[in-house]
């Protein structure tokens, strides 16, 4: 964004908005990788023991 005026470029409601949404999306994204990871690796202990 620090770039914005270099290019002419306006900073909206929209723009930041939609900034919002994206850095929201990859630390939804970034949570939830590690959460399923996690139990992939508990079902495959689990099916390895007998």
């Amino acid at each position: 964004m620090a770039l914005f005026p270099v290019f002419g470029l306006g900073v909206n409601i929209m723009t930041l908005g939609g900034l919002a949404v994206a850095v929201g999306d990859v630390v939804e994204q970034v949570q939830a990788n590690p959460q399923v990871c996690d139990a992939d690796l508990g079902i495959l202990r689990l099916n390895t023991r007998k």
